[in-house]
Protein backbone atom coordinates (compact mmCIF):
# COMPACT_ATOMS: atom_id res chain seq x y z
CA UNK A 1 0.00 0.00 0.00
CA UNK A 2 2.90 2.03 0.69
CA UNK A 3 4.76 1.72 -2.03
CA UNK A 4 1.95 1.96 -4.45
CA UNK A 5 0.91 5.30 -2.68
CA UNK A 6 4.78 5.88 -3.54
CA UNK A 7 4.39 5.35 -6.90
CA UNK A 8 1.18 7.34 -7.87
CA UNK A 9 3.08 10.50 -5.73
CA UNK A 10 5.95 10.07 -8.42
CA UNK A 11 3.29 9.51 -11.39
CA UNK A 12 1.53 13.34 -9.83
CA UNK A 13 4.74 14.79 -9.36
CA UNK A 14 6.92 14.25 -12.31
CA UNK A 15 4.27 16.56 -14.74
CA UNK A 16 4.54 19.39 -11.82
CA UNK A 17 8.21 19.37 -11.97
CA UNK A 18 8.43 19.37 -15.13
CA UNK A 19 5.81 22.03 -15.47
CA UNK A 20 8.09 24.38 -12.93
CA UNK A 21 10.96 23.83 -14.82
CA UNK A 22 9.43 24.82 -18.10
CA UNK A 23 8.17 28.10 -16.06
CA UNK A 24 11.63 28.41 -14.88
CA UNK A 25 13.41 28.19 -18.33
CA UNK A 26 10.49 30.76 -19.72
CA UNK A 27 10.88 33.00 -17.37
CA UNK A 28 14.21 32.89 -16.70
CA UNK A 29 15.45 33.44 -20.50
CA UNK A 30 12.85 36.09 -21.34
CA UNK A 31 14.01 38.15 -18.32
CA UNK A 32 17.23 37.93 -18.28
CA UNK A 33 17.10 38.93 -21.73
CA UNK A 34 15.28 41.63 -21.74
CA UNK A 35 15.62 43.13 -17.70
CA UNK A 36 17.73 45.73 -17.95
CA UNK A 37 18.00 46.68 -21.93
CA UNK A 38 21.18 48.90 -22.64
CA UNK A 39 23.23 49.39 -25.01
CA UNK A 40 26.59 47.65 -25.77
CA UNK A 41 28.80 48.74 -29.21
CA UNK A 42 26.34 49.70 -30.90
CA UNK A 43 27.65 50.06 -34.76
CA UNK A 44 27.76 53.60 -36.06
CA UNK A 45 28.84 54.43 -39.18
CA UNK A 46 30.44 57.97 -40.15
CA UNK A 47 32.11 59.78 -43.10
CA UNK A 48 33.45 62.46 -40.36
CA UNK A 49 37.06 61.79 -39.32
CA UNK A 50 36.63 64.12 -36.34
CA UNK A 51 33.39 62.02 -35.10
CA UNK A 52 33.80 60.78 -31.55
CA UNK A 53 30.91 58.03 -30.10
CA UNK A 54 29.85 58.07 -26.57
CA UNK A 55 30.19 54.61 -24.09
CA UNK A 56 27.87 51.88 -25.12
CA UNK A 57 28.51 53.00 -29.08
CA UNK A 58 30.86 51.42 -31.89
CA UNK A 59 31.98 53.92 -34.73
CA UNK A 60 32.95 52.52 -37.74
CA UNK A 61 34.73 54.38 -40.48
CA UNK A 62 33.37 54.75 -44.05
CA UNK A 63 35.05 56.05 -47.36
CA UNK A 64 31.64 57.26 -48.79
CA UNK A 65 28.27 58.09 -47.41
CA UNK A 66 26.65 55.37 -49.61
CA UNK A 67 28.94 52.54 -48.92
CA UNK A 68 27.50 53.40 -45.17
CA UNK A 69 23.90 53.72 -45.86
CA UNK A 70 24.87 50.24 -47.63
CA UNK A 71 25.75 48.87 -44.71
CA UNK A 72 22.48 50.49 -42.60
CA UNK A 73 19.87 49.24 -44.90
CA UNK A 74 21.54 45.66 -44.79
CA UNK A 75 21.29 45.62 -40.73
CA UNK A 76 25.38 46.24 -40.19
CA UNK A 77 25.06 49.45 -38.67
CA UNK A 78 22.46 51.23 -36.47
CA UNK A 79 22.76 55.14 -37.83
CA UNK A 80 25.46 56.36 -39.43
CA UNK A 81 26.71 60.24 -38.82
CA UNK A 82 27.20 62.13 -41.98
CA UNK A 83 27.81 66.02 -41.40
CA UNK A 84 26.00 66.79 -38.54
CA UNK A 85 23.01 64.26 -39.98
CA UNK A 86 22.64 61.28 -38.02
CA UNK A 87 20.26 58.97 -40.15
CA UNK A 88 18.72 55.52 -38.72
CA UNK A 89 16.47 52.73 -39.98
CA UNK A 90 13.87 52.73 -37.27
CA UNK A 91 12.30 49.66 -39.65
CA UNK A 92 14.95 47.69 -37.77
CA UNK A 93 14.45 48.29 -34.31
CA UNK A 94 12.79 51.44 -33.42
CA UNK A 95 13.88 50.80 -29.92
CA UNK A 96 17.65 50.65 -31.02
CA UNK A 97 16.61 53.59 -33.24
CA UNK A 98 15.70 55.72 -30.11
CA UNK A 99 19.05 54.78 -28.27
CA UNK A 100 20.98 55.46 -31.49
CA UNK A 101 19.56 59.56 -31.46
CA UNK A 102 19.94 59.59 -28.10
CA UNK A 103 23.76 58.92 -27.86
CA UNK A 104 23.97 61.89 -30.43
CA UNK A 105 21.46 64.31 -28.93
CA UNK A 106 23.31 67.07 -31.09
CA UNK A 107 22.44 65.98 -34.44
CA UNK A 108 19.62 66.25 -36.82
CA UNK A 109 18.33 63.39 -37.24
CA UNK A 110 16.62 61.80 -40.62
CA UNK A 111 15.27 58.04 -40.54
CA UNK A 112 15.71 57.01 -44.01
CA UNK A 113 13.79 54.02 -43.34
CA UNK A 114 10.80 54.70 -41.48
CA UNK A 115 8.09 52.25 -40.53
CA UNK A 116 4.62 52.30 -41.96
CA UNK A 117 1.18 53.18 -39.67
CA UNK A 118 0.17 50.13 -40.08
CA UNK A 119 2.90 49.08 -37.85
CA UNK A 120 4.44 52.04 -36.23
CA UNK A 121 6.29 50.03 -33.25
CA UNK A 122 7.50 47.24 -35.67
CA UNK A 123 5.78 44.48 -33.82
CA UNK A 124 4.65 42.78 -36.40
CA UNK A 125 7.35 40.70 -37.81
CA UNK A 126 8.18 39.72 -34.16
CA UNK A 127 4.87 38.06 -33.30
CA UNK A 128 5.21 36.39 -37.12
CA UNK A 129 8.18 35.21 -36.13
CA UNK A 130 6.56 33.49 -32.52
CA UNK A 131 3.81 32.27 -34.17
CA UNK A 132 5.94 30.69 -37.37
CA UNK A 133 8.30 29.02 -34.76
CA UNK A 134 5.63 27.78 -32.05
CA UNK A 135 3.84 26.14 -35.21
CA UNK A 136 7.48 24.50 -36.21
CA UNK A 137 7.77 22.63 -33.15
CA UNK A 138 4.12 21.95 -32.55
CA UNK A 139 3.98 20.18 -35.53
CA UNK A 140 7.12 18.36 -35.32
CA UNK A 141 6.49 17.73 -31.94
CA UNK A 142 3.25 15.86 -33.04
CA UNK A 143 4.89 14.19 -36.29
CA UNK A 144 7.60 12.57 -33.84
CA UNK A 145 4.77 10.92 -31.65
CA UNK A 146 1.98 10.40 -33.93
CA UNK A 147 4.01 9.83 -36.92
CA UNK A 148 6.88 7.67 -35.70
CA UNK A 149 5.83 4.30 -37.88
CA UNK A 150 5.49 6.42 -41.47
CA UNK A 151 7.89 6.06 -43.85
CA UNK A 152 11.16 8.61 -44.64
CA UNK A 153 9.62 10.09 -47.75
CA UNK A 154 6.25 10.10 -46.25
CA UNK A 155 7.49 12.34 -42.78
CA UNK A 156 10.02 14.46 -45.22
CA UNK A 157 6.75 15.10 -47.66
CA UNK A 158 4.61 16.47 -44.31
CA UNK A 159 8.07 18.39 -43.56
CA UNK A 160 7.94 19.69 -47.04
CA UNK A 161 3.94 20.12 -47.25
CA UNK A 162 3.40 22.21 -43.78
CA UNK A 163 6.09 24.34 -44.75
CA UNK A 164 4.54 25.86 -48.25
CA UNK A 165 1.52 25.76 -46.63
CA UNK A 166 2.59 27.59 -43.60
CA UNK A 167 4.51 30.20 -45.67
CA UNK A 168 0.89 30.75 -47.45
CA UNK A 169 -1.32 30.85 -44.45
CA UNK A 170 1.17 33.33 -42.32
CA UNK A 171 1.47 35.58 -45.60
CA UNK A 172 -2.58 35.49 -46.41
CA UNK A 173 -2.50 36.43 -42.79
CA UNK A 174 -0.43 38.97 -41.84
CA UNK A 175 -0.48 40.66 -45.35
CA UNK A 176 -3.93 40.27 -47.31
CA UNK A 177 -6.15 40.08 -43.98
CA UNK A 178 -4.48 41.70 -41.20
CA UNK A 179 -2.69 44.44 -43.83
CA UNK A 180 0.80 44.14 -41.55
CA UNK A 181 3.39 42.77 -43.16
CA UNK A 182 2.07 44.30 -46.51
CA UNK A 183 4.55 44.94 -50.08
CA UNK A 184 6.34 41.49 -50.35
CA UNK A 185 3.85 38.77 -50.07
CA UNK A 186 5.73 35.58 -51.92
CA UNK A 187 8.77 37.25 -50.03
CA UNK A 188 7.14 36.58 -46.89
CA UNK A 189 5.55 33.50 -47.74
CA UNK A 190 8.91 32.42 -48.79
CA UNK A 191 10.65 32.90 -45.86
CA UNK A 192 7.61 31.63 -43.10
CA UNK A 193 7.98 28.22 -45.85
CA UNK A 194 11.57 27.82 -44.72
CA UNK A 195 11.19 28.87 -41.13
CA UNK A 196 8.49 26.40 -40.37
CA UNK A 197 10.26 23.49 -42.40
CA UNK A 198 13.84 24.36 -40.57
CA UNK A 199 11.88 24.61 -37.05
CA UNK A 200 9.25 21.90 -37.60
CA UNK A 201 12.37 19.25 -39.16
CA UNK A 202 14.70 20.14 -36.29
CA UNK A 203 11.89 19.23 -33.87
CA UNK A 204 11.30 16.16 -35.46
CA UNK A 205 15.27 15.30 -35.41
CA UNK A 206 15.57 16.48 -31.96
CA UNK A 207 12.21 14.09 -31.26
CA UNK A 208 13.82 10.89 -33.39
CA UNK A 209 17.25 11.49 -31.87
CA UNK A 210 16.31 11.34 -28.34
CA UNK A 211 12.28 10.72 -27.96
CA UNK A 212 10.27 12.95 -25.46
CA UNK A 213 13.52 14.28 -23.53
CA UNK A 214 14.93 15.65 -27.53
CA UNK A 215 11.50 17.33 -27.67
CA UNK A 216 11.87 19.06 -24.45
CA UNK A 217 15.07 20.65 -25.91
CA UNK A 218 13.66 21.32 -28.70
CA UNK A 219 10.97 23.43 -27.40
CA UNK A 220 13.48 25.17 -25.02
CA UNK A 221 15.63 25.84 -27.90
CA UNK A 222 13.95 27.31 -30.40
CA UNK A 223 11.17 29.09 -28.18
CA UNK A 224 12.38 30.56 -25.37
CA UNK A 225 16.32 30.69 -25.83
CA UNK A 226 15.55 31.47 -30.17
CA UNK A 227 12.91 34.04 -29.15
CA UNK A 228 15.02 35.62 -25.70
CA UNK A 229 18.25 35.68 -28.39
CA UNK A 230 16.02 37.01 -31.14
CA UNK A 231 15.61 40.35 -28.88
CA UNK A 232 12.03 40.84 -30.59
CA UNK A 233 11.51 44.63 -30.53
CA UNK A 234 14.57 45.73 -28.52
CA UNK A 235 17.10 44.48 -31.21
CA UNK A 236 20.58 43.05 -30.35
CA UNK A 237 22.42 45.84 -29.59
CA UNK A 238 20.35 46.16 -26.33
CA UNK A 239 19.98 42.52 -24.86
CA UNK A 240 22.87 40.81 -22.79
CA UNK A 241 25.93 39.81 -25.64
CA UNK A 242 24.99 36.05 -24.72
CA UNK A 243 21.75 36.10 -26.49
CA UNK A 244 22.79 38.17 -29.58
CA UNK A 245 25.76 36.20 -30.19
CA UNK A 246 23.27 33.24 -30.60
CA UNK A 247 20.77 35.12 -33.00
CA UNK A 248 22.07 34.68 -35.57
CA UNK A 249 22.44 30.91 -35.36
CA UNK A 250 19.15 30.10 -34.56
CA UNK A 251 15.64 30.06 -36.54
CA UNK A 252 13.96 33.03 -34.65
CA UNK A 253 16.62 35.56 -35.06
CA UNK A 254 17.50 34.52 -38.87
CA UNK A 255 13.52 34.57 -39.51
CA UNK A 256 12.90 37.85 -37.56
CA UNK A 257 15.55 39.41 -39.14
CA UNK A 258 15.14 37.91 -43.11
CA UNK A 259 11.30 38.98 -42.71
CA UNK A 260 12.42 42.79 -41.99
CA UNK A 261 14.68 42.89 -44.60
CA UNK A 262 12.17 41.60 -46.99
CA UNK A 263 9.54 43.88 -45.74
CA UNK A 264 11.08 47.21 -45.24
CA UNK A 265 14.50 46.77 -46.67
CA UNK A 266 13.94 45.15 -50.46
CA UNK A 267 15.97 42.34 -49.09
CA UNK A 268 18.89 43.68 -47.80
CA UNK A 269 20.84 41.90 -45.33
CA UNK A 270 19.04 38.68 -46.17
CA UNK A 271 21.81 36.20 -47.06
CA UNK A 272 23.28 35.51 -44.01
CA UNK A 273 19.96 34.47 -42.06
CA UNK A 274 18.35 32.65 -45.14
CA UNK A 275 21.80 30.85 -45.15
CA UNK A 276 21.24 30.23 -41.41
CA UNK A 277 17.63 28.83 -42.23
CA UNK A 278 18.61 26.60 -45.15
CA UNK A 279 20.88 24.92 -42.98
CA UNK A 280 18.66 23.59 -40.16
CA UNK A 281 15.92 22.62 -42.83
CA UNK A 282 19.04 20.85 -44.17
CA UNK A 283 19.99 19.63 -41.33
CA UNK A 284 16.83 18.77 -39.73
CA UNK A 285 16.43 16.03 -42.56
CA UNK A 286 20.13 14.93 -43.18
CA UNK A 287 19.69 13.60 -39.50
CA UNK A 288 16.08 12.34 -39.44
CA UNK A 289 17.62 9.87 -42.85
CA UNK A 290 20.57 9.37 -40.31
CA UNK A 291 18.06 7.93 -37.75
CA UNK A 292 15.39 6.30 -40.21
CA UNK A 293 18.00 4.31 -41.95
CA UNK A 294 16.71 0.23 -42.21
CA UNK A 295 18.87 -1.84 -39.64
CA UNK A 296 20.61 -4.83 -41.08
CA UNK A 297 18.61 -8.05 -41.60
CA UNK A 298 20.14 -10.26 -38.90
CA UNK A 299 21.34 -14.03 -40.44
CA UNK A 300 18.91 -16.78 -40.09
CA UNK A 301 19.34 -19.07 -37.70
CA UNK A 302 20.39 -22.70 -39.21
Amino acid sequence: MTAGRLTGTARVARPALVGAFVAFAFCGLFVTAFHAPSPHDVPVGTVDRAAQAPPGFELRRYASERAARADLNAGALRGVLVQGRLLVASAGSVAEAQVVRAGFPAAEVVDVAPLPAHDSRGLSSVFTTLGVTVAGVAFGALLTLLGAAAPLPARLLAIAFFGLVTGLVVALTVDTLVGALTGAFWATAGVSALSAAATGGGTHALGRLAGPPGLAIAVLLFIPLGQSAAAGALGQDLVPSFFGALSDALPAGATLSTLRGVVYFDGAGTAAPLLVLAAWAVAGTALTALLSRPERSRPCSP
